[in-house]
């Protein structure tokens, strides 16, 4: 087959495209295939990234509600003997107002 020739023939003899035509639609190709790969890459950035916040919140929450429960249980009982023996309250390790 000659590939100076302006028509690429098949097998059935039947034209297909120029030889410039069929260059120009195999590049389009690759250009249509790379941008559906930068979409879908992005996309699942965007998707990892919404979950990652979700996830954020989420601890976020189960913690604050956490740190409300170790509040409630607190007896003050042993608050008011705190008081009295080193003048003030002592404060829970790792409290719930200094993680968030």
């Amino acid at each position: 087959m000659n590939l100076n020739s302006p028509v690429l023939r098949c097998e059935g003899d039947y034209e297909l495209i120029g030889l410039v035509g069929r260059r120009l639609l195999r590049n389009m190709c690759e250009l249509a295939t790379l941008i559906i790969c930068v979409v879908v890459s992005q996309l699942v950035i965007i998707v990892s990234l919404i979950i990652a916040f979700m996830c954020q919140h989420l601890i976020k929450i189960i913690s604050l509600r956490f740190c409300f429960k170790k509040k409630k249980k607190k007896n003050k009982g042993s608050e008011s003997k705190n008081k009295k023996k080193k003048g003030k309250v002592q404060r829970l390790k790792g409290s719930c107002s200094n993680k968030w």
